[in-house]
């Protein structure tokens, strides 16, 4: 199996973002898979707002009660992505919606029974072209 791996090309950026088969795929290059997250943050909004846990963020900023944006460190090549994300609320009606984005940010607001909500666990993922 070593021999024939040693006759594969590396993969590059082009080759990853178009899902080229039968390339190796460095660690390095795995970040430029269509399919893999380039941004992942779990933020409480409870008091002081901060990210807990994040891959490729930068900072997120406090804009009302649950209401937030969340910037990252490389932009994503358009605006063109798509975004997940999970609260932790017991009861009731919980959601999320985006309020805007751009190629480095994503600002959302946290709703709980119709009124913004300062939820503890927010967790959002970004998946787009890096």
């Amino acid at each position: 199996e070593l021999q024939a791996l040693a006759t594969k090309s590396l993969d590059d950026q082009a080759a990853m973002e178009a899902m080229t088969a039968g390339r190796v795929v460095t660690a390095d290059m795995q970040i430029y898979n269509p399919l893999h997250p380039k941004v992942r943050a779990l933020i409480n909004l409870s008091g002081t707002v901060a990210i807990t846990y994040g891959y490729g963020t930068a900072s997120v900023t406090d804009n009302g009660a649950g209401d937030i944006t969340l910037t990252w460190t490389t932009a994503l090549s358009n605006v063109t992505w798509c975004w997940g994300a999970n609260l932790n609320n017991t009861g009731g009606r919980s959601y999320v919606t985006e309020v805007s984005q751009t190629s480095t940010t994503l600002r959302v607001k946290c709703w709980f029974d119709g009124s913004g909500d300062d939820v503890t666990r927010l967790s959002l993922t970004i998946w787009g072209d890096a």
